[in-house]
């Protein structure tokens, strides 16, 4: 019966595998907009062009334009480019001369929402510093912690009764173990995941638009939600949860044609409830997506049946017993091996390697999980031993300690899912004004993070007229002194607006100098102090 149960199962992966996915990286990044951020434009733009590099759903996004006073801009709703779906635009009211922060938030591939800001100026009017309405503006669209903290808690509650929906079926199908009472296991644990990822669902529209706790219930967030890849696979779990509630229900029934109908359906959520994890999480967007889904899959299938199956023989005093126990020892043995071997190569795809693991809170998290993970293996040879001498007398201890590790480790992959496996970094630029005497340089750079930049200097004095200067210098140097000064010429493209690049090679905190020269006799130095992610 095992072996027709390992069987179907393999066939419904391969399906399964050959479903089309999309490939894209972990967590979409800004590569270009339209207006470039710091520009300054003669006249109102026509619109505002977001391009990323991966393809991004906007139906729960948008674009919010504030003045320089802060005071809102109203948009019409952001619309994804017919031919690019890693292009969002909008078209804004022509816009007065003023200095204006545009700040997206999108939803990358992943389901995680992306959100940063571009700054550009209308006309040649006096620039103002921006920093705090794009501080302000980011704050305010920024997802509360308590919909984090539920969320958070949800999916933990979702992993834990997904591990108890794995290993029931698997000793319901493997055993002999008394029919009844694994039915209600699974119907119990299968509720538990449905309402959890119900809860998932309508939280995951308030996380990625921004809204608040009275979204929860809205129709066209729901809908929007359901548009997306994430809500689609979240929308799976919870009808295939419930239906293999529903299915199980009658399994104790005679009816030979039922029970067939049952295991059918056991072996179906046994396969394709893993991979709603896989389709709603990193490893569908990555590239390649049928690897990254399948070792997701089988890394979810493996810690869950071994999690859920401690649970089961901790809770259930009728099953543990020596063959049974035996029974499972021996398959644990293989599930510990999937769950290292999955977690590795799906880390090491994920992440590009090992070289930043430690720089990440994902790469953090994953090395604690596979500390915990250690710690379990100890507990495990502890209770093959304890087995080997006593039997089951002595087991339920020791099982208990091998769980609450294994506990642990499931709240660490739950946490892991909201975690980008690699950098990625806001892409709302530096700005400030810096004042020398009566000449006012307004510096912005953009992104302030580790590669090229883009830098904007607009010089002006106080009344706001535009006297010509000379020339523009920038030199660039890590505050901790370990990289000497970095020079680069800026060229002019504008009255006394100059633009150039500079190459960041490490993060941390950049001293800027910016270097004005008025005439050909004098020099104005202006710095500040930039953190380079």
């Amino acid at each position: 019966m095992f072996r027709h149960f390992l069987r179907a199962v393999f066939v419904a992966i391969i399906c399964v595998l050959c479903a089309p996915a999309a490939v894209a990286s972990a967590h979409a990044v800004l590569d270009n907009s339209v207006p470039t951020s710091g520009a300054t434009l003669e006249e109102s733009p026509l619109q505002i062009v977001l391009d990323f590099d991966e393809t991004v759903e906007s139906s729960l996004g948008y674009i919010k334009l504030f003045s320089s006073s802060g005071k809102r801009v109203r948009l019409p709703a952001v619309k994804a480019d017919a031919a690019d779906a890693s292009i969002v635009r909008v078209v804004p009211p022509t816009l007065a001369q003023d200095s204006y922060v545009a700040v997206y938030r999108v939803i990358s591939a992943d389901g995680h929402p992306v959100e940063g800001a571009i700054t550009f100026r209308v006309g040649t009017g006096a620039v103002s510093n921006l920093s705090s309405v794009i501080e302000a503006a980011l704050q305010d669209s920024e997802t509360s912690s308590a919909v984090k903290l539920a969320m958070a808690f949800m999916r933990f509650i979702s992993y834990i009764a997904i591990s108890l929906v794995l290993a029931a079926i698997f000793f319901l199908l493997g055993t002999d173990t008394p029919r009844k009472m694994m039915n209600r296991a699974v119907m119990l644990a299968g509720s538990a995941l449905g309402v959890s990822t119900a809860f998932l669902f309508l939280l995951h529209g308030m996380n990625a638009s921004g809204g608040s706790w009275g979204q929860i219930a809205n129709f066209s967030v729901v809908r929007d939600v359901l548009a997306t890849q994430v809500g689609e696979a979240l929308f799976a779990r919870i009808v295939v949860s419930f239906l293999l509630v529903c299915v199980l229900a009658r399994w104790g029934h005679s009816e030979k044609e039922h029970q067939q109908i049952s295991k059918f359906v056991a072996v179906f959520a046994f396969v394709t409830l893993p991979f709603t994890y896989a389709f709603a999480g990193h490893a569908a967007v990555d590239s390649p997506a049928a690897l990254t889904v399948a070792l997701l899959a089988w890394h979810v299938t493996a810690i869950g049946v071994w999690c859920g199956g401690l649970l089961l023989l901790i809770f259930i005093t009728d099953i543990r017993t020596t063959a049974i126990v035996e029974w499972f020892s021996r398959r644990a043995a293989v599930l510990i091996a999937f769950v290292v071997a999955t977690g590795v190569v799906q880390a090491l795809l994920l992440m590009n390697g090992i070289g930043n693991i430690s720089k990440t809170s994902y790469g953090k998290a994953l090395i604690a999980k596979v500390c915990v993970v250690g710690v379990m293996l100890i507990c495990a040879a502890i209770v093959r031993r304890r087995f080997y001498e006593s039997g089951v007398t002595r087991l339920r201890a020791v099982l208990c300690a091998e769980i609450a590790f294994g506990l642990i480790v499931l709240a660490i992959t739950s946490g892991m899912v909201a975690a980008s496996p690699r950098s990625t970094v806001s892409n709302a630029p530096f700005s400030t004004a810096l004042v020398q005497g009566d000449v006012i340089a307004n510096v912005t750079i953009s992104p302030p993070r580790v590669g090229e930049s883009e830098m904007h200097v607009i010089v002006s004095p106080p009344n706001g007229s535009l006297d010509p200067v000379l020339a523009v210098k920038a030199r660039f140097s890590l505050a901790s002194g370990s990289v000497p000064p970095i020079q680069a010429e800026l060229n002019a493209v504008g009255p006394n607006h100059f633009v150039g690049y500079i190459q960041f090679v490490y993060p941390g905190d950049w001293k800027v100098d910016v270097i004005v020269s008025p005439d050909a006799n004098s020099e104005v130095l202006y710095s500040t102090q930039v953190t380079i992610q």
